[in-house]
């Protein structure tokens, strides 16, 4: 039988590539998850964007001193809130766009091999839009805040 999209509000394993392609259209190279590792209906979600040294970004942002650019930080908060609102929806979405970044505050920069932490919560919903808040740190360091605004469509 199959499992429900919003069966497990905690995995027992980590949710890897093949669990999370099954809740976002991304896929690589811009697929920005990892992993994730605890998600609760309507709550809260704790993703992961590993930083690979081999990232083509780096090659031109910036090739001597190379940093993550932050817009990708905030694209990763994006796809755990993303994944986050398929999950307490319980059924897949027709699309998920970023509608609105707002306070978003970035205080350090990712630099290549950096594990970075997502934590993103659900905030409030008035469909079809649906608001959450991200924290991305690198070490217990917090390196961007956003408060983000989702638009999503169901076939």
């Amino acid at each position: 039988m199959s499992q429900s999209l919003s069966e497990s509000p905690t995995p027992s394993s980590p949710w890897l590539r093949e669990e999370i392609e099954k809740r976002l259209p991304h896929r690589p190279p811009f697929l920005l998850l990892s992993q994730v590792d605890h998600i609760s209906a309507w709550g809260e979600c704790l993703a992961w964007n590993r930083v690979s040294p081999r990232d083509g970004v780096f090659a031109g942002h910036f090739p001597q001193n190379p940093v993550y650019p932050g817009v990708l930080i905030l694209e990763s908060l994006a796809q755990a809130s993303a994944v986050l609102l398929q999950f307490s929806q319980g059924r897949p979405f027709d699309t998920c766009y970023l509608a609105r970044c707002d306070q978003a505050r970035f205080s350090k920069p990712v630099l290549p091999g950096d594990e970075v932490r997502l934590d993103v919560e659900f905030i409030k919903k008035r469909p079809p839009f649906f608001w959450s808040h991200g924290k991305a740190s690198v070490a217990g360091t917090v390196v961007v805040q956003a408060r983000m605004t989702a638009y999503i469509t169901y076939a």
